[in-house]
């Protein structure tokens, strides 16, 4: 339990700094190259922005939409396991929406990658055509985001109240609701305001919430540790005395 719990931490970890990549990305870097978050919805001006900047557009869309989304769904796996003695079905509860947001986040990643591959490759000859395919699978995108965000949010407001009723994890149930609520609240109502806060809150969300597990999970071994040596000790003192009859 203890590795799962380690390993939990580490992708919340990585999955925090992933967010704040992918956020960090569309708000600041794809603009600073040339496109808005507005912007990114006209084909007319994201295709070239993605022909031109290949390298940025899969560096933002692997790390901080695929591999964040892998980390999210072994976070939700850890916290699963962590918090089922408190609420099984509860825990099992924010499990599942914690997955189903995990899906829909790396859905809608791999979604976009595929699909700009292609229509960027077409673009050149058939604008047109392009253009109708990338608002088509720009709205699938969408649909996939926002499922992604409102069971994302319902999980961080499930665990949140679990983490609430713990000592050590009291200070980030608190952020938890703050963190879900506006997530929950950006898949209906678009906004660049909205998505930097909730992204970011989310951001830190998991991070705090992934060092938290693999802090209680290293603070476990030396315990776990002494257990073991003291009964290997006693294992070692029977046979003596065994053999000493």
């Amino acid at each position: 339990m203890d590795n799962l719990r380690r390993l939990g931490g580490l992708a919340g970890i990585i999955s925090g700094l992933a967010t704040a990549w992918l956020t960090i990305s569309l708000s600041v870097a794809f603009p600073a190259a040339g496109i808005t978050l507005r912007g990114q919805n006209d084909p007319n001006k994201y295709l070239p922005f993605v022909m031109k900047h290949t390298v940025l557009f899969w560096t933002t869309d692997v790390l901080g939409g695929i591999v964040a989304a892998l980390a999210v769904g072994i976070l939700m796996l850890a916290l699963a396991e962590r918090f089922s003695a408190e609420s099984h079905d509860q825990a099992k509860l924010g499990l599942t929406m914690g997955l189903v947001g995990a899906l829909g986040l790396a859905v809608a990643a791999f979604i976009r990658l595929t699909a700009a591959s292609y229509l960027t490759a077409v673009y050149g000859s058939a604008k047109l055509t392009a253009g109708v395919a990338f608002y088509a699978v720009n709205g699938m995108t969408h649909v996939f985001l926002a499922l992604g965000a409102v069971t994302l949010g319902l999980s961080a407001l499930i665990y949140g109240g679990m983490m609430l009723k713990d000592s050590g994890y009291t200070h980030v149930g608190y952020l938890s609701v703050v963190a879900g609520t506006p997530l929950i609240i950006s898949a209906f109502i678009p906004g660049d305001v909205l998505y930097m806060v909730s992204s970011g809150l989310i951001t830190v969300w998991l991070f705090w919430t992934g060092a938290l597990l693999w802090q209680e999970a290293v603070a476990a071994e030396p315990a776990r540790g002494a257990r073991n040596d003291r009964a290997q000790f006693r294992v070692v003192g029977r046979r003596r005395e065994q053999r000493a009859v």
